[in-house]
């Protein structure tokens, strides 16, 4: 039976890094994971950053039976929203996939297509390309990945939206040829008698006409409070200049990343987050992107990539005293059209936002996910 979602139901991006990759061996060294940045953090903050059930590889085929069970123990509609990675024809960490395929899975989720170039950024060096994203509209490739991608919807656990697999693009401005990519995906797919609800990712303020292709948007989060904390202004010229001028968007990244190198940590107050939650600011903002496409809430509880970016992390810092508040807010969140609320993030050790059980339970981890429990029906 597919899972059809509602409001009540909160999907967690899910992070499949922690499995070598024969890419990641070429770029980092043979049998490199994500685990491998927390195992070099010093001792002392190493298991805030680590699952109470140790460091996994969740290709292993018991691992979906656990996360399952997981899932289901937080609410009855829980799911994962599941990091894809396709690079015009090479396909990278496709073994949870494979996984799921192979067991024929019933796990609620659907995919969030990460359509970005891959570099050494969040290492200071962001000419250094592991693999680049050209979105060539190249008929073959298109045809063949959408195959692909129509072999995980058929899967009993794939999500849809009124009869519709959903289906969420990570960059709307990846590329110059993205928007013609995107025409030639929804010929592929209607040739194969599949019409995905196919949704972008909102990082920053920007216009409508960026995203009018698309059947809805997704609020992503943090992105969008963080930029919406900046100056939006700077937020709404990257998104002219990355999808026209890719390489002077780079060049400028670069200079920003040097900056933020000599300028340590970056520090943002959930407390700002909640403000602008109660007062509609991230809503109103979001609605004035996105025109009249339906839109898809999304929120988190924490952030702090010490492990990827050390000494130019970013970090969200908490009042303990607001957490009720923190609660009552989020749990009025409501998605349009009965798309499921987007929660970054399940298992994103390395961006610190993990909601699994750690090995250093922060209170609001344990309370939040506890908290879901409550809001069925409420929501």
């Amino acid at each position: 039976m597919r899972k059809n979602v509602s409001n009540i139901k909160p999907y967690f991006s899910f992070f499949p890094q922690f499995t070598p990759d024969p890419l990641n061996d070429v770029a980092w060294g043979a049998g490199f994971t994500d685990w491998d940045l927390i195992r070099k953090l010093p001792e002392s903050s190493r298991d805030k950053f680590t699952p109470a059930k140790g460091m996994y590889d969740p290709t292993e085929p018991e691992y979906l039976a656990k996360l399952k069970d997981e899932l289901k123990d937080i609410s009855s509609g829980a799911g994962i929203i599941l990091y894809h990675y396709f690079f015009d024809g090479v396909h990278v960490l496709p073994g949870f996939e494979s996984e799921l395929m192979r067991q024929n899975s019933d796990l609620p989720f659907f995919v969030c297509w990460a359509n970005e170039t891959w570099s050494k950024r969040w290492i200071g060096r962001p000419n250094d390309l592991i693999i680049s994203q050209y979105h060539h509209p190249d008929k073959e490739l298109i045809r063949k990945h959408v195959e692909y991608l129509v072999r995980l919807f058929s899967l009993p656990g794939y999500t849809e939206h009124k009869g519709r697999p959903l289906i969420l693009i990570y960059n709307p401005h990846a590329s110059k040829t993205l928007q013609h990519s995107l025409e030639e995906y929804r010929e592929a797919f209607l040739g194969l008698g599949v019409n995905p609800f196919i949704g972008a990712c909102i990082s920053y303020p920007q216009s409508k006409s960026q995203i009018e292709l698309y059947d809805f948007a997704c609020e992503f989060e943090p992105r969008f409070f963080f930029n919406m904390g900046r100056q939006p202004y700077l937020a709404r010229l990257g998104a002219t200049l990355k999808p026209h001028y890719p390489k002077i968007f780079e060049f400028l990244g670069g200079l920003h990343d040097s900056f933020r190198q000599k300028a340590g940590h970056n520090f943002f107050d959930y407390s700002d987050y909640l403000r602008m939650l109660e007062n509609g600011t991230l809503e109103q903002e979001l609605r004035s992107c996105i025109g009249g496409i339906p839109l898809m809430r999304s929120t988190f509880l924490s952030w702090d990539n010490t492990p990827r970016y050390k000494d130019r992390s970013t970090k969200v810092i908490h009042d303990d005293s607001r957490f009720d508040e923190a609660i009552k807010l989020i749990g009025k969140i409501h998605s349009d059209s009965d798309l499921p609320l987007f929660v970054n993030s399940w298992n994103e050790w390395t961006e610190g936002a993990a909601l699994e059980v750690g090995k250093i339970n922060h209170q609001w981890r344990a309370h939040f996910l506890n908290s879901f429990r409550g809001f069925q029906g409420v929501i």
